[in-house]
């Protein structure tokens, strides 16, 4: 993801209506990052979730596994459009 999808000049301009954040839940001893798994019930890793303003996950638009740069601007799109017209 960091090298095929996140690099990418169109991610990246898209990217600062976004706030970004990037956590490692590969971690077993980690206590926020077992909070966090469980919260979002991560199954796997990468795991991307997309989050509206007031923290609810657009549940449509998460994505566990690789996603490749044209899916990903797809779902920053939607997920720009769904917060618009609230």
């Amino acid at each position: 993801l960091d090298i095929k999808t996140f690099s990418a000049p169109e991610v990246i301009r898209l990217a600062r209506d976004f706030v970004m954040m990037k956590v490692d839940l590969t971690t077993t001893d980690d206590p926020q990052a077992e909070e966090l798994r469980v919260k979002y019930q991560v199954k796997g890793v990468p795991t991307l979730i997309f989050l509206q303003p007031d923290g609810r996950e657009i549940v449509n638009l998460r994505v566990t596994g690789f996603e490749p740069k044209d899916g990903f601007l797809r779902k920053m799109n939607q997920a720009i459009q769904l917060t618009q017209t609230q």
